[in-house]
């Protein structure tokens, strides 16, 4: 029975020594890391900020500060921020110089997107075409972050949001490119980036629609108007082919869901008359190009 209890004991704190984390860092080849530490209450906090400080002080080239600050208290936040600025025992503030216009348009951006999401702005009126600017700032680095923590129990959530609602949601918006040159990593070196396996909150890539068209669609020209639909649109790869059924089949795949609703809607304008459209979502297919005709497929 002792053994048994044994295993549900409270293990020992944690310990934190300079001379252990130097050497794991060390060993890791980091030279540098910047301490933080926030204890509850004012007094704790200041203790912990000053007893950092010292080890910056003595490993200079080894330890940098991001000094705590109350979060339940302005008067003693400002207190901190203006001491910390002023410098403390030889330690300054640095002055990084960071061009709050450039980055600030991002963020707001994204917060701006973010508040729509939550109050469901977004899926409360779907015939609204949403284009956001500065491509969409800030928000598909975090859509990962949205998708796989944005509803969980501990986040604000007072309309109650589903993962599946936010991630239509998303699916669903446009972003303009202007002034952002590129969308992309393309400019840094691949091999730097990590993008980790595929996990619950990744928004899928891309996106495949099988779609049939019912009515008199054949021998008026549709399938030719189905790849200059898709060429005019933009973005779209499939194929579409007749079928012994008198109806005209094929599959379409976007990177963005929003487009691949646009071209099926847009098939009901095609020639001769459509009387129904029908579409399902399937697994997208990699590797291909263009939108192309296929032959005809026997039933």
């Amino acid at each position: 029975m002792g053994s048994h209890n044994q295993k549900f004991m409270v293990p020992e704190p944690p310990q934190w020594s300079p001379e252990a984390t130097l050497a794991s860092m060390d060993k890791a080849g980091i030279k540098m890391q910047l301490l933080l530490n926030i204890p509850k209450g004012l007094d704790a906090m200041k203790a912990s900020n000053e007893y950092a400080a010292s080890l910056v002080r003595d490993y200079a080239m080894n330890f940098g500060l991001l000094a705590a600050l109350p979060t339940d208290s302005a008067d003693a936040a400002l207190e901190g921020v203006e001491r910390w600025e002023k410098g403390v025992e030889g330690i300054k503030a640095d002055d990084l110089g960071r061009p709050a216009p450039l980055l600030e348009v991002a963020f707001e951006t994204a917060r701006t997107i973010v508040d729509m999401l939550y109050a469901s702005t977004i899926t409360r009126f779907p015939n609204i075409k949403w284009v956001f600017s500065h491509a969409g700032g800030a928000l598909p680095a975090l859509t990962g972050r949205l998708l796989g923590l944005g509803t969980e129990p501990w986040v604000p959530n007072p309309n109650g949001v589903t993962r599946e609602q936010m991630k239509e949601a998303l699916q669903s918006v446009y972003v303009d490119t202007a002034a952002t040159a590129r969308a992309s990593p393309a400019e840094y070196r691949e091999e730097r980036f990590d993008f980790g396996g595929e996990g619950e909150g990744e928004i899928k890539i891309m996106s495949r629609v099988a779609f049939e068209v019912f009515g008199n669609v054949q021998g008026v020209g549709f399938r030719q108007f189905t790849i200059d639909l898709a060429k005019s649109i933009g973005c779209i790869t499939g194929y579409c082919r007749n079928t012994s059924n008198d109806t005209v089949q094929g599959e379409a795949q976007s990177s963005n869901p929003a487009i691949l609703k646009d071209f099926v809607k847009g098939l009901y304008e095609g020639p001769g008359r459509v009387d129904d459209v029908k579409q399902k979502e399937i697994q997208e297919v990699s590797g291909e190009t263009g939108f192309v005709q296929k032959s005809t497929l026997r039933h």
